[in-house]
């Protein structure tokens, strides 16, 4: 029909309240077309019956595969707690850290550490790398640290037969080998021009530890992986073993550097770092 304007009084609140009544604009009208067509649309978008029981057949499964199978829940009850109670670190590491961070008198209840400062200890170096598994703790330069445990915690590590205490790992960490005992000795110089040839017949067991490049930000320099390639390590003997110290980025570079130098890999041991306090 017409126009509902044409029946509206100038200004007046009815006539506006009327024309709802007695017609459209065409912007009206072309808001309810839009208004039918997303209806349509949401229609076509919606899920079928059988898109929704494929669906929730879907999510029935998945939560199927997330369930751990028998295997896992015996390797798992393997490792679980057999006590009631469980140790927990403090985060705030210390006794006297975790009064000063919490702002209590005393410190939690849960395990602390106290540093162990010898007269050679260099507390501006920071915590040893090694933790309480440092071989060399009775002369490293590096803050060590052990635990420091109430009579409670001490009592209940007893139970539970914790045996090293991040005090004395040399009974775990120290190996009895018969040889001659030598002083060690270094040679202060530039491994990448250095004639290795000249401890040939002398050594027949190398220990590497090469400054691998592992693109990131060291205390050392480190070397390319061609120059690691090109040490010629090999000619340090021509009957012997090598022991090769690599990290996870190191991995294929380092096989690739024993067959260069001349040697067959045999085997290959993971340290996986398992008993350090933290």
């Amino acid at each position: 029909g017409r126009s509902a304007g044409t029946f509206c009084p100038p200004g007046g609140a009815a006539g506006l309240n009327g024309a709802a009544y007695y017609g459209s604009t065409p912007a009206a009208g072309s808001a309810v077309r839009r208004s039918e067509a997303e209806s349509v649309d949401d229609l076509l978008k919606a899920p079928t019956a059988k898109q929704r029981r494929l669906m929730d057949a879907g999510d029935e499964l998945r939560q199927l595969l997330a369930e751990p199978t028998t295997r896992q829940s015996l390797i798992a009850q393997k490792f679980m707690n057999k006590t009631q109670n469980m140790a927990q670190f403090c985060p705030n590491g210390s006794r006297a850290d975790c009064k000063k961070l919490t702002g209590s008198a005393t410190a939690c209840a849960k395990v602390h550490f106290k540093k162990i400062i010898k007269p050679w200890t260099d507390e501006s170096l920071g915590d040893c790398s090694y933790l309480d598994t440092c071989r060399h703790i009775d002369k490293c330069k590096y803050v060590h640290y052990a635990l420091d445990l109430t009579l409670e915690q001490a009592k209940y590590f007893n139970e539970v037969g914790v045996q090293n205490r991040g005090t004395d790992t040399k009974r775990i960490n120290e190996l009895a080998m018969k040889g001659v005992d030598t002083p060690a000795q270094w040679v202060h110089c530039d491994l990448r021009k250095f004639p290795l040839s000249i401890f040939k017949g002398l050594i027949s067991v190398v220990m590497a530890d090469p400054p691998w490049d592992i693109h990131m930000e060291l205390p050392y320099g480190t070397l390319t992986d061609d120059e690691v390639r090109n040490l010629n390590i090999g000619e340090i003997h021509e009957d012997g073993v090598i022991f090769l110290w690599v990290t996870g980025r190191a991995m294929e570079l380092a096989r690739d550097c024993l067959r260069i130098w001349g040697y067959r890999r045999v085997e290959e041991i993971i340290w996986v770092k398992t008993n350090q306090l933290q």
